[in-house]
């Protein structure tokens, strides 16, 4: 007896440790929801608070902001030229005891500030440049340029938002789904064309004949050229439709950023086919028209002499111009004749992103439809590099181009973006050139594919269209949150009725649960889907389940005679591991999923993962504090269970 009562004051010992850090315990609860409230707000804010015309602002695309701050910076380099651009007059406070800015228009900033009436513009223009007369187009320029930054500002404030809220999928937010392919007849079609003038029998004399070759070997010669270039043929036309799919994989990366859809599904799929899917776009023509459109791929000039005037500084390491301001400042100075061009690169997850500009000239000095072939080669170090092969007309225009301009850049330019720019090292004749450099395998095969679509533009055939509309959408999002609702509250009844204030306990866990489960999805800017919606209500049926197998193992102890406190010990600590291994091994079922699935599969899988997670930390240590707060606190005699 003496003993028992020994063990229980030394476990209120214990329990009184626990409770002196409860209140850390508490922090840290009412820290993670506080957290979740607040990672949440935005997105409560994106769907409940704004409306349409506000959500249309946030999703516009960087395309167009693009536009809008070239639009700006011509108009601020119109006030700078009539400062005769004296920086120290770019930089102007309210006064010399104010710290208000009035004026900042450094190029070296991206927020521009006007905060300054025109006529004390004008004045400050007066005492720096007293021949300036043209304040009429000034006036218009300082107008303009205010509502550009109101504009910029207006937009940059909504997309902010917009970046930190759960994301919703083609079949809750309404859009256009496309499944495209190779158009296999018509591409059959376009290589036959294409040899059909190389098999004309007179070229083919023609062209030996210029050879000196032997009149009576001619005819036989002319059947072995015929016969090759059909077994030619025939292995390009089953080349073209196996790997042609993925150059029209990177056209339509390439062009789908106008649409201003941030939430885009471009992947392959089954059959040698590409699903393409755009939440929140109404528009299914347009965004037709730009997906089945023949690129072309085009050889121009860079204008070096324009790059070499360029600062240093404004450069990178190959040459390319990236000092964003410098290049809207560019634009408005180029000579007839040139464009600037955004320099492509693949980044690690083969995803197109522009690094810079180059100026090129507009003149084409070569078409893509020269090309006959593209591939990959290795030099005798084991380095790849790109091949290309270019038809009689084609080598004959190359061997001038890089006759002319040995040292200079030649652009290769895909849908007016540049894919690759090397410099012509010697004249190269023959119809045979390479292109050299720090080339990975992965580029290597990317400029080789981008070469044969110049050389054989893919025709695309749309093999599904569907348009899921905005109504469908917001009925399909009611239907799941009232799903997850319902859920909820038959969770809530069920744990009441059989674990009575226990079970209360529990049900506010899952609540939680579904609290943390939305907030770290909005965190990582995860798209929810109708799975993930399903994936949600599995999880809290999960939650429920760990909650059930705590309030068994505590009733056991208690059944056994056990006091409260030892029966929560004993309880979460048997439960606990069975718990751990129902989670952890359902966890690595949602990585498999998360890391082979793709779409909606995947987005099942994530939000599996962050729900078990979740659950761990509600089930286990949140139901743990609130009775602990009761046993402990408020020194309760007896559990509801």
């Amino acid at each position: 007896m003496l003993l028992e009562n020994l063990r229980e004051k030394r476990f209120i010992n214990r329990g009184g440790y626990n409770m002196s850090n409860g209140f850390l315990r508490g922090i840290i609860i009412i820290g993670f929801i506080a957290l979740g409230l607040a990672i949440l707000y935005p997105t409560y804010k994106w769907y409940y608070v704004f409306n349409e015309t506000e959500r249309e602002i946030g999703s516009t695309s960087q395309k167009e902001v693009n536009n809008l701050i070239e639009e700006l910076e011509i108009n601020i380099n119109q006030i700078r030229n009539a400062l005769k651009n004296n920086s120290e007059f770019y930089y102007i406070l309210e006064s010399s005891k104010s710290s208000k800015v009035v004026l900042d228009i450094r190029p070296e900033k991206r927020d521009y500030n006007l905060n300054l009436d025109f006529e004390r513009l004008k004045n400050i223009i007066n005492k720096v440049n007293p021949d300036y007369n043209d304040f009429k187009s000034l006036e218009e320029s300082f107008n303009k340029s205010k509502q550009y930054i109101a504009k910029i500002a207006e937009i940059e404030s909504y997309r902010g938002i917009r970046n930190r809220i759960i994301k919703l999928g083609l079949d809750l937010a309404g859009g256009v789904h496309f499944v495209v392919g190779v158009d296999k007849d018509e591409l059959k079609k376009i290589i036959e064309e294409k040899y059909m003038s190389l098999m004309d029998k007179n070229k083919i004399i023609d062209e030996l004949k210029a050879k000196n070759y032997d009149p009576k070997t001619l005819a036989q010669e002319v059947d072995k050229r015929i016969e090759k270039l059909l077994e030619e043929k025939e292995k390009r036309v089953e080349t073209e439709e196996k790997e042609s799919i993925d150059r029209v994989l990177l056209k339509i990366r390439n062009r789908i950023d106008q649409f201003g859809v941030s939430e885009t599904v471009i992947r392959k799929s089954a059959n040698n086919t590409i699903t393409i899917e755009l939440p929140g776009l109404k528009n299914k023509d347009a965004a037709k028209e730009v997906i089945t459109k023949v690129g072309r791929l085009t050889f121009q000039l860079v204008n070096e002499d324009l790059v070499k005037k360029t600062p240093l500084e404004y450069k990178d390491a190959k040459g390319i111009i990236v000092n964003k301001e410098y290049i809207y400042k560019l634009k408005t100075e180029l000579p007839d004749g040139t464009v600037l061009l955004w320099v492509q690169e693949q980044d690690k997850f083969g995803i197109p992103r522009d690094i810079g500009v180059l100026p090129v000239f507009k003149k084409v000095e070569l078409d893509g439809e020269r090309i006959k072939d593209a591939r990959v080669e290795y030099d005798p170090t084991g380095l790849p590099y790109i091949g290309f092969d270019l038809d009689s007309e084609g080598a004959d225009i190359f061997a001038a181009i890089t006759k002319a301009n040995v040292g200079n850049r030649l652009a290769i330019v895909l849908d007016d973006k540049i894919q690759s720019a090397p410099v012509i090292q010697t004249q190269i004749t023959g119809g045979r050139a390479q292109i050299t450099g720090s080339f990975s395998l992965e580029e290597a095969q990317t400029l080789s594919a981008i070469l044969r679509a110049g050389s054989l533009p893919v025709p695309i055939r749309i093999e599904e269209e569907r348009v899921v509309g905005p109504t469908l959408g917001k009925d399909q999002i009611e239907q799941g949150l009232n799903a997850s609702i319902l859920a909820i509250i038959l969770v809530v009844l069920v744990m009441l009725v059989y674990y009575k204030w226990s079970g209360l306990n529990a049900s506010f866990a899952q609540v939680l649960n579904l609290l943390f489960i939305l907030a770290v999805m909005a965190q990582l800017g995860s798209t929810l889907t109708l799975p993930g919606i399903a994936s949600i209500v599995l999880t809290i049926g999960m939650g429920v389940d760990a909650n059930v197998i705590i309030n068994e193992r505590i009733k056991e102890e208690l059944r056994e005679g056990k006091g409260i406190e030892s029966a929560l010990r004993l309880g979460y600590s048997s439960a606990f591991r069975t718990i751990f291994d129902s989670n952890i091994t359902t966890i690595f079922s949602g990585i498999i999923l998360a890391l082979i699935g793709s779409g909606s599969v995947k987005g099942f899988g994530v939000v599996l993962i962050i729900g078990l997670l979740a659950n761990l930390f509600t089930a286990v240590f949140i139901t743990r504090f609130i009775y602990d707060i009761f046993v402990y606190k408020f020194r309760i005699k007896k559990i509801s269970i």
